[in-house]
């Protein structure tokens, strides 16, 4: 009886015991959820200005060897040779605008039997004179053969075969290009024919001079088309 006293008296003094260490133990385990919940966003926040200081670090060291570039001098001959290219592509955009760079004007009377589009022996030679610069060209772009008219319509037999001076001119350029393909050599891939007609005068159509220079053959070279 006294050793079952003893055992109830033991176990009322270990069961608060027991509850105090099991608070102390629970308590313990949330204060370190807690502390590692903080260290944790901590870090975060730590490489989250790490990240900021190395692209800080990156624009400083781009913006040191920015100044060290124009320091060397290549800052300057690299911005002539981008002005170089910038005058280049614009004076090819210019030349493509107004149809080429002029390589020659001939006018038709100079070139082809009256009312036709027949080249005469005096025509081709013009023509030919022209070969070796049309040749300098010829790697580098290609040719445009333009041919112009003066207003006056087509008339009698020529007006059967050339209803218009659009059909006119459009032979007459045809007969420059394959002057040059089958009389010297060039490729056809390098020529391009264009008839305008009577639609770009240079002169008055009211004279007989105006209608002359404007009835002519305008050879142009046309840089970076080729292919």
């Amino acid at each position: 009886m006294q050793n079952q006293r003893s055992g109830i008296k033991r176990q009322a003094v270990l069961l608060p015991a027991a509850l105090l260490l099991a608070s102390i133990l629970g308590g313990g385990c949330a204060t370190n959820k807690t502390l590692l919940a903080e260290q944790s966003s901590r870090i975060d926040s730590l490489r989250a200005v790490n990240a900021d200081l190395a692209g800080s670090l990156a624009v400083y060291r781009d913006s040191i060897a920015f100044y060290e570039f124009i320091d060397s001098g290549e800052f300057v001959q690299e911005m002539r040779f981008k002005d170089g290219e910038i005058n280049r592509l614009e004076y090819t955009l210019a030349v493509c605008r107004d149809g080429g760079a002029p390589i020659a004007i001939e006018l038709v009377d100079d070139l082809f039997a009256p009312a036709s589009a027949r080249l005469t022996s005096a025509g081709e030679e013009r023509l030919s004179a022209l070969a070796d610069t049309i040749r300098y060209y010829a790697d580098g772009g290609l040719i445009h053969v333009e041919g112009h008219s003066d207003a006056t319509r087509p008339v009698g037999d020529l007006a059967k075969q050339y209803p218009s001076n659009w059909e006119l001119s459009a032979a007459r350029a045809s007969a420059v290009a394959r002057f040059y393909v089958d009389g010297h050599d060039f490729s056809r891939s390098l020529f391009r024919v264009l008839s305008f007609g009577a639609a770009r005068p240079v002169a008055s159509n009211a004279d007989a001079r105006g209608r002359r220079l404007n009835r002519r053959i305008r050879i142009t070279y046309v840089p970076g088309a080729a292919g």
